[in-house]
């Protein structure tokens, strides 16, 4: 194995992107054969990057939540074709914005339509309905309350006739807490964090300390300059209370490898345990939603949750096919590729570079491994 291309690549995302610094880490046969941390984890640029940073991963929650409802569903406990309202009443009755007002929607939400952000909502976090419901409260609003308000958004379309990244994994998260009678971390502390030993992983700063934070920037692709972020910042967090199936858990490099690496083997843990049957991860990444455009990563589709290799039409991706995952807002990406035993994950904390730096990181690292 040559990991010196991609170890270059890596060290030269600063000078390219701004990217401050970063963290890789490639396992392979369920063993780690790369790791490379580069650059720095604060503002000042003074604390280099030491691999127990922890950061905000924005939509890489997105994994650890749809693997949750494959696993209740799996489990007998949720069906993939069942109706929202089974769960959340709240939403028996939708209706679509339309021109002149709104129109009564005619197709009902269902679980699979939320996995696949076909359900009929966007990302409108600031919609009076969220911030009434925040104020109160007190600014303690939760997540099955919060959600449960969601019901009187307008949808942008018929459920289940389009593709729309949205909230859709954050009522996934409240209708993990109905079926379970938990909250959303208790649940996946339970059945997913604990057993793979990821104890600094949460939704909350509830591990670590501020100086392991790291500091997050957004890069701007036209202008090439970065602006840094307030460093506790998540404006997915509707509440002091709430948790966020889509967007809200805060980590570390080393325990989200281990998830990844859980995928990987097919649901099972390092010491056999198994979490989730296989059963529900092939279905999560082979369920595709044909109404999806393209993705910025070529030959890619929209499963249950995750994006998925499912073409090699252009040769541009040098993964198996149904290789799936998904990346965050700053730069988190995470990769399985179940045929070729690959589990990866980068930490990050730079927005608006996915597009630039994952497809390249990508083939670098299957380069290194061929």
């Amino acid at each position: 194995m040559d990991f010196s291309k991609l170890t270059d690549f890596l060290d030269s995302l600063n000078e390219r992107f701004g990217i401050r610094g970063g963290d890789l880490i490639v396992n392979k046969n369920g063993e780690t054969v790369y790791r490379h941390q580069f650059g720095f984890s604060d503002k000042e640029c003074k604390r280099p990057v030491q691999g127990n940073e922890i950061y905000r991963i924005y939509s890489c929650s997105k994994v650890i939540t749809c693997t949750a409802v494959m696993k209740l569903i799996t489990e007998g406990k949720l069906g993939l074709y069942d109706n929202l309202s089974d769960y959340i009443p709240e939403f028996g009755e939708m209706y679509i914005k339309a021109e002149n007002g709104k129109v009564k929607a005619e197709n009902p939400i269902r679980i699979i339509d939320l996995m696949q952000m076909a359900a009929g909502f966007t990302y409108d976090c600031g919609n009076p309905v969220i911030v009434n419901y925040r104020n109160e409260t007190g600014g303690k609003a939760d997540t099955l309350g919060t959600v449960k308000e969601m019901s009187k958004m307008l949808l942008a379309f018929e459920p289940g006739s389009a593709y729309c990244y949205s909230l859709c994994h954050d009522i996934l998260g409240a209708v993990i807490e109905v079926v379970s009678k938990q909250k959303l971390s208790d649940f996946m502390k339970e059945n997913f964090f604990y057993p793979l030993g990821m104890y600094e992983t949460d939704y909350k700063y509830t591990f670590g300390s501020p100086d392991r934070y790291f500091w997050r920037q957004s890069y701007n692709a036209q202008t090439g300059n970065t602006t840094d972020v307030e460093a506790d910042t998540n404006w997915f967090e509707l509440g002091s209370e709430y948790e966020s199936g889509g967007a809200g858990v805060i980590t570390t490099v080393d325990d989200y490898i281990k998830f990844s690496q859980m995928l990987c083997d097919g649901g099972v843990t390092k010491d056999g345990k198994r979490l989730v049957a296989f059963e529900g991860i092939d279905l999560m990444r082979k369920t595709i939603n044909e109404n999806q455009s393209a993705f910025y990563m070529t030959d890619y589709k929209y499963a249950l949750g995750v994006r998925t290799h499912v073409s090699n039409e252009h040769s541009f991706s040098k993964s198996a096919l149904y290789e799936f995952g998904w990346d965050g807002a700053f730069g988190a990406y995470t990769e399985i590729d179940i045929e070729n035993k690959i589990a990866v994950y980068f930490g990050c904390g730079t927005g608006g570079i996915n597009a630039l730096v994952h497809p390249d990181m990508r083939n670098l690292i299957h380069e290194a491994l061929e």
